[in-house]
């Protein structure tokens, strides 16, 4: 129920192959914020962070771009 109350960006990075939380459950997540963005590794399991650190810094990097480029959307802090 909190979930739809984050009025902020939101970036969720998921592994195709997690059986700890599968890509399910960040769909579902997803659903619950207004603004959020899910891509999925398909080689990576649990840590998509450990297993393609590259993958994530790209990801990371176009989030960041997108949202410093939407007025009123990038608010830190």
């Amino acid at each position: 129920e909190k979930i739809g109350q984050v009025d902020l960006p939101v970036l969720l990075l998921w592994g195709a192959k997690d059986e700890l939380n599968p890509p399910e459950h960040g769909f579902e997540m997803m659903r619950g914020f207004p603004d959020a963005q899910f891509y999925e590794l398909e080689e990576a399991g649990h840590w998509p962070c450990l297993e393609d650190p590259e993958w994530v810094l790209r990801k990371m990097k176009d989030f960041l771009f997108r949202i410093s480029n939407q007025p009123g959307k990038a608010r830190f802090g």
